[in-house]
């Protein structure tokens, strides 16, 4: 279960799971893909609720919420594991977690940060939904770098896009508008490319991006050096474990307590495209 098909981020994880599943020597499995165009918690645990009815084992992104929780637990008492994947949930009875260390990615974006904006300057931090645990770990672990780092930059109070282009694009209009100094943007969840389209109209504003979010233009844009760093997840790899965990929790011992399987980040730079 993935968010909607027209984000890149999904459309190209959707695939990875799919040829994951195929090159399976374990099974003769079928992947079947559901994205959920309304991000409510009732639609995904309608959502998760029916594809119990096809699946044997269910994988998927999904926001922190009591329903969300209460349908995850249900999933286990129905004997249909669930495993999240890229944002990790606290449903009691989920099977595991796949996905990057967001800690560790938000710590590196504010590594990168301090680096690549002068001091006394002003950043802004842009997440996409605070119901993502992924996205506040990153955000928290961007703090948490600024701040051990004792950098003398000053943050603006962190606004949210709701994971699209237009908000994000309209946010970062105000703040270039309300902020002459500012100097960095860090983009945490969805709406990197309403960023830089925001960016390229004032040409004349040098402003630094670290991103947590790719699209199919973000290695142009990083060309083009509209975004300095990209920090994002191995699709493929993380479609892999997701794909091996699952079969495991299938046909193999089932583990009493939740696994974490952390897949280390990618980090895309103009130089290394």
């Amino acid at each position: 279960m993935l968010n909607k098909r027209e984000r890149h981020l999904y459309g190209s994880f959707a695939k990875a799971l799919v040829d994951a599943t195929h090159a399976s020597t374990t099974i003769k499995g079928r992947a079947i893909i559901r994205h959920v165009d309304d991000m409510s918690p009732r639609s995904i645990a309608d959502a998760l609720l029916g594809l119990a009815d096809e699946c044997d084992c269910i994988a998927g992104v999904c926001i922190e919420h009591p329903r969300v929780n209460q349908a995850i637990n249900e999933l286990a008492a129905r004997g249909v594991p669930f495993w999240a994947l890229l944002s990790d949930v606290s449903a009691s009875n989920r099977t595991g977690f796949i996905g990057t260390n967001g800690w560790k990615l938000g710590r590196t974006a504010g590594w990168f940060m301090s680096r690549l904006c002068p001091p006394n300057s002003t950043i802004a931090v842009l997440i996409g939904s605070e119901q993502y645990l992924c996205q506040k770990e990153y955000e928290a672990g961007f703090l948490n770098y600024l701040q051990e780092a004792t950098c003398e930059l000053t943050r603006l109070p962190t606004r949210q896009t709701n994971e699209d282009d237009e908000t994000a694009s309209l946010a970062t209009r105000q703040l270039l508008a309300e902020n002459k100094d500012l100097s960095g943007i860090f983009m945490s969840g969805g709406g990197i490319d309403g960023v830089v389209k925001a960016l390229a109209e004032c040409p004349d504003r040098n402003v630094r991006v670290v991103s947590a979010e790719i699209s199919d233009q973000t290695p142009g844009h990083l060309i083009e050096e509209l975004i300095d760093v990209a920090l994002s997840h191995e699709f493929e790899r993380v479609a892999e474990a997701a794909v091996q965990n699952m079969e495991a929790s299938i046909v193999g011992e089932r583990k009493r307590s939740p696994v974490i399987f952390s897949i280390p980040m990618k980090i895309s730079l103009r130089e290394n495209l």
